[in-house]
């Protein structure tokens, strides 16, 4: 996703989900809306550790990590043609706490991006969904 020459690539309303695929690899997220326009999200996501975590006692609460996230959302057309991209980055603060109960949610969007993968007979990487679990819940 960080491939910034591959947007290049894009051509609006000529770019399929393949062609977006073969550039980016398989998609963090997949959503369809009511019109049945679809979204591919990607996350890349850098995570350090806050200096708090390692005073003794002290980190047990405080502890936790900076995560600066990029977001990209490829929209598509009924049709599966590519329509816009949108990007936006975000850096926050992430307690340990919060961290661990985002590993404890259920993983829709491996479910999502499954069934997608299948629709368009393309490769799904389960280790990939597990990876980026809960990064749309700490991103909202």
């Amino acid at each position: 996703m960080q491939n910034f020459g591959a947007y290049a690539n894009l051509q609006k309303d000529e770019t399929t989900k393949q062609e977006i695929f073969d550039l980016f690899g398989q998609p963090h997220d997949v959503n369809y809306f009511e019109t049945d326009e679809s979204l591919w999200t990607y996350f890349s996501v850098e995570m350090t550790m806050s200096g708090a975590t390692l005073i003794p006692f002290i980190g047990l609460v405080a502890g936790g990590s900076n995560m600066d996230t990029t977001t990209a959302n490829f929209f598509f057309n009924p049709d599966g043609i590519f329509s816009k991209v949108e990007t936006s980055s975000k850096s926050q603060y992430v307690n340990q706490w919060v961290g661990i109960a985002t590993i404890a949610v259920e993983n829709d969007e491996m479910t999502r991006v499954s069934e997608e993968m299948d629709k368009l007979d393309l490769p799904f990487d389960p280790k990939i969904a597990r990876e980026m679990k809960g990064t749309s819940e700490l991103t909202q």
